[in-house]
């Protein structure tokens, strides 16, 4: 627990927090500042009138910045899910037009692309007289991991 001594509108206030000492000071600085301000503007009115006043207005910001942090992550929420929507369709076109020019034969097989893992029912043979072949015909190709 922090204990910090701030003076505010001539008075020295005791805060006790949680927050680091230095967080503590700025926000008694702000609060001194916008009631001095309103007490410069309104030279007759009471401390306590000046502090609520005060409160009110930085209520009133506060409420302000609330409204744009949610219209800012709104936007970024949709351009987001613009950018992924689009980027998932060019992912799926790009793996059709691979598997259509033969980078991966008919979706079969074990092969990574775009980050996502693809498998088939059956690892495919390597073409006869490729040299990859394994054994004699009819023989599945060995297993390299073993």
């Amino acid at each position: 627990m922090v204990k910090v001594t701030a003076r505010i509108m001539g008075e020295d206030y005791t805060i006790r927090g949680r927050a680091p000492r230095e967080h503590i000071e700025r926000v008694a600085k702000y609060v001194d500042e916008r009631m001095l301000e309103i007490a410069e503007a309104y030279p007759k009115l009471g401390t306590s009138r000046v502090a609520v006043l005060a409160a009110i207005n930085m209520a009133d910001e506060l409420f302000k910045l609330k409204e744009q942090y949610e219209q800012l992550t709104q936007l970024l929420e949709e351009e987001w899910s613009q950018r992924h929507t689009a980027g998932a369709a060019r992912e799926t076109a790009a793996a059709v037009e691979r598997r259509n020019e033969g980078e991966v034969p008919g979706g079969e097989g074990v092969g990574v692309s775009s980050g996502r893992l693809f498998t088939g029912d059956a690892l495919t043979r390597p073409p006869a007289g490729s040299g990859a072949a394994a054994g004699a015909a009819g023989e599945p190709p060995e297993d390299e991991d073993r």
